[in-house]
Formats: C-alpha cells, sequence, structure tokens
C-alpha cells in the first residue's frame, strides 16, 4: 500500500514538476508572511507600550504597514491554495482516467456480470480522484503543518524557551489523548461496520427509484422494512453495548 502511495505521489510530481515546484514555494512564502504577522503584532505591541513620543508613532506607522502588507498575503490563502493544487495535479489526473479507461476497454464483457468484480470496478471509478489527493494531503496539508510547526517554534525559541518548552509538553499531551481516542472510535466501528453496511444497504433501496418500482411491483414493501427496522435495531443496540450507553 506504501510503494502505490509512494508511487501516486511520484507520477503527480513528475508530470507537473514546475507548479509543483512553485507550489512548495507559495507555501514557504504563506508561512513567512504569517510569522511576519505575528511578529509585527509584536513590535506594535512594543511601540504602544514605549510611549507616545515622535519617534515611537513614525515607528508604528512602519510596523502597521508591515502587518497589513503580511495579513494581506498570508491572512486569506484558501482561494490561491486550491487553485494550485488544481494546476499541479491536473495532467496526473488525466493519466490516471486513462489507464482506468484503457484498463476497462480491454477487459471481457462478461467479466462485468459477476457482482464482485462490478462492485470494484464501481469503487475504483468513483475514487479515481483519490490517487490525486494522496499527494495534496502530503505536501499541502502534512507538509504544509510541519513547515508552519517548524518555523513557529523557532521563532518562539529565540524569543522565550520557556514558553516553546510549555507548548511542546502541552502538545504532547494533546497528541496521546488524540491517538488514544482514535484507535477507540476505530475499534469500536470496526466492531460492527458490517451491521452498518447491511443497514445503509437498505438504506440506499429504498432511496433507488428503480428498486423501489420492483418493490411496488412484487410487494415488498413490509418485508424489506421489517429487515431495515431490523438491522436498525441491532447496530443501535451494539453501538449502545460498545460504547457503554443505555440503550433506549
Amino acid at each position: 500500500m506504501l510503494k502505490k502511495l509512494v508511487r501516486f505521489c511520484g507520477v503527480t510530481v513528475k508530470e507537473s514538476p514546475v507548479l509543483f515546484g512553485l507550489n512548495i514555494v507559495m507555501m514557504l512564502f504563506f508561512i513567512a508572511m504569517q510569522l511576519g504577522m505575528s511578529y509585527a503584532f509584536k513590535l506594535l505591541t512594543e511601540v504602544v507600550v514605549g510611549g507616545e513620543n515622535l519617534s515611537g508613532r513614525y515607528h508604528a506607522v512602519v510596523v502597521v504597514l508591515i502587518f497589513f502588507v503580511c495579513i494581506t498575503f498570508g491572512g486569506n490563502t484558501g482561494n490561491f491554495t486550491q487553485m494550485m493544487k488544481a494546476a499541479y495535479t491536473q495532467k496526473a489526473k488525466k493519466i490516471f482516467h486513462r489507464r482506468f479507461l484503457r484498463r476497462a476497454y480491454s477487459t471481457k464483457q462478461d467479466d462485468f456480470y459477476d457482482k464482485d468484480f462490478y462492485d470494484q470496478y464501481e469503487y475504483i471509478k468513483g475514487h479515481i480522484g483519490d490517487t490525486t489527493q494522496i499527494s495534496e494531503v502530503v505536501f499541502n496539508e502534512l507538509l504544509y503543518s510541519v513547515l508552519q510547526i517548524f518555523v513557529f517554534s523557532t521563532a518562539i525559541g529565540i524569543f522565550s524557551p520557556l514558553v516553546l518548552v510549555y507548548i511542546l509538553l502541552l502538545s504532547g499531551a494533546m497528541t496521546f489523548i488524540n491517538v488514544y481516542a482514535v484507535k477507540k472510535r476505530v475499534a469500536l466501528n470496526d466492531s460492527y461496520v458490517n451491521e452498518e453496511r447491511k443497514k445503509n444497504y437498505f438504506n440506499d433501496i429504498f432511496l433507488d427509484k428503480g428498486a423501489v418500482r420492483e418493490i411496488r411491483l412484487y410487494g415488498l414493501a413490509e418485508k424489506l422494512l421489517a429487515r431495515w427496522r431490523e438491522k436498525h435495531q441491532e447496530v443501535e443496540l451494539e453501538k449502545c453495548r460498545l460504547e457503554g450507553r443505555p440503550d433506549h
């Protein structure tokens, strides 16, 4: 699985190296602007606390200008970031779509009558975009967060090492709690995931127009509704038991 993730990321970077490099450069630029916002605010606070002399006022004007320049470029980066994601993943998306269509075209028609094969076909067809979304998460989310943590931790350490130590200890405790909570949640979900899927299957049947016609035609409404109630009750009781909640 890890090899496939690396391969998907490699294809994305290989197809658009210039745009990918520009994406990394802009991430570093945004981090610098956000750091500049914090530093300018610190300087402005020192000017206000320092007094009302004439040189202090000129200094305050310069600091305010720097602050607004930084907040202009670093305060709202969402639109530009989304544009860069779409730009450097566009070619890779086309490649993965072409590969999927080529494989589908070369597959024998009889294979599509197999339920398991068709389920896999539909799943892959609906999740081709995930191949490039992996690189977005790795580079635009994970790498961006790591760079932010490194740059801001360095800045905080320079001005106040004790504050940095306090933040690190608090972050470590929060990380431990979140990892423990996520593991418990995953274990709970795995315990009743199959029953949950069966319940959702009945939900999909009741919402599908084609299935509704057949249900009315063969008079299966009451039977399927009873099965749905049964599965729904089983899932909810299992959730209450595993999560330690009283059942109602």
